[in-house]
């Protein structure tokens, strides 16, 4: 069957290349948004070799029941069993497909407002500036890669699988349980860049750098909330306000964080604290996507209130959190139908 072959060829290669992003995820903490787009090819072609093996599995069944009847003289009848770890008709193709648009569209409207942010920076806060900038939005990705690592991916598949089981009271739970671990990190990390902010610029070789390290400070915490947020609505298949949040702060950092840089230059003439206004624009657009996620999750979280069902210990559920972003964070994970 050709149409398998193309399917198991293409599964492969997107777990190779899904694989691949997940190692890189480490050095490059930003490339997480790309995760899901991969997930969700790996979903789609994961159902159609599913459903052609489950095909092929009734064919050859059909040919070989009478054959064995015949030669036990009836007494016998064979059948071959196809048991997958994921059943197909849990898989909804045009969804995943769509939310995979939803999310590379996103990414490449998040790409595009880059373009027109680096230039501008560049020119407003001169090269000085602009080594602060990046110094400072280093320490920012190195903390927030110990706050997050693979987790976010980890609360949508943990809420994911909650949904699929029905268990709307583990799913609350899970929700709850990554809000209050990624606030008290997050609140941990602040804590270090923010009154650690001269120490931290002087492992950088930058003492300039310290402005934007204390600018960026807030937006882990907001980050974390925003993962908890992004995996809860992925859980449930909704991606458009991931896609939505992330083009909010990215426009924020394009409008807020060159205006301020602008307005510093113009009046002050000081370039590091021109750079931490242009960073003060990345820690608002964070706040800003934590409050758009909240409303849009705010009544379905209302809902889970009254949840009943069955749920995992906290601790047991705690664990298995912690135990899937590590998983995810080190590539550890690989998909299985």
């Amino acid at each position: 069957n050709r149409l398998y072959v193309h399917s198991l060829v293409q599964y492969n290669r997107v777990v190779i290349q899904r694989n691949k992003l997940l190692k890189e995820l480490f050095f490059h903490p930003e490339y997480e948004e790309m995760l899901d787009i991969w997930d969700m090819q790996l979903a789609s072609y994961g159902r159609e070799v599913s459903q052609y093996r489950r095909e092929f599995i009734g064919e050859l069944n059909e040919l070989i029941r009478p054959i064995h009847q015949k030669l036990s003289g009836g007494k016998e009848e064979l059948v071959i069993q196809y048991e997958p770890n994921t059943e197909a008709d849990q898989f909804d193709a045009w969804h995943f497909a769509g939310g995979a648009a939803v999310l590379a569209a996103g990414i490449l409207v998040v790409k595009l407002i880059g373009l027109f942010y680096k230039i501008p920076l560049l020119n407003i806060i001169g090269e000085q500036g602009t080594a602060d900038f990046g110094n400072a939005y280093n320490i920012y990705a190195v903390l927030l890669t110990i706050s997050t690592a693979g987790l976010p991916v980890a609360v949508s598949k943990l809420v994911s699988e909650a949904n699929a089981l029905g268990r709307q009271n583990q799913v609350r739970r899970t929700f709850r349980l990554a809000m209050a671990l990624f606030l008290t990190l997050g609140v941990l990390s602040f804590l270090v860049m923010f009154f650690c902010a001269d120490q931290l610029a002087g492992l950088m070789h930058d003492s300039m750098a310290a402005p934007g390290i204390k600018a960026l400070a807030p937006a882990v915490i907001c980050v974390g909330c925003l993962s908890a947020f992004r995996g809860y609505a992925q859980g449930h298949g909704r991606m458009t306000p991931t896609a939505v949040s992330q083009i909010i702060e990215a426009l924020c950092k394009l409008f807020l964080g060159l205006g301020l840089a602008w307005l510093v230059m113009n009046r002050l003439g000081d370039g590091p604290l021109a750079a931490a206004g242009s960073i003060a624009g990345v820690t608002i657009g964070t706040v800003l996507s934590a409050l758009y996620l909240f409303c849009k999750t705010r009544r379905r979280t209302r809902e889970l209130s009254r949840a009943e069902g069955q749920a995992r210990p906290a601790g047991e559920t705690l664990k298995r959190l912690l135990a899937s972003g590590v998983g995810v964070h080190h590539a550890g994970m690989l998909p299985r139908y």
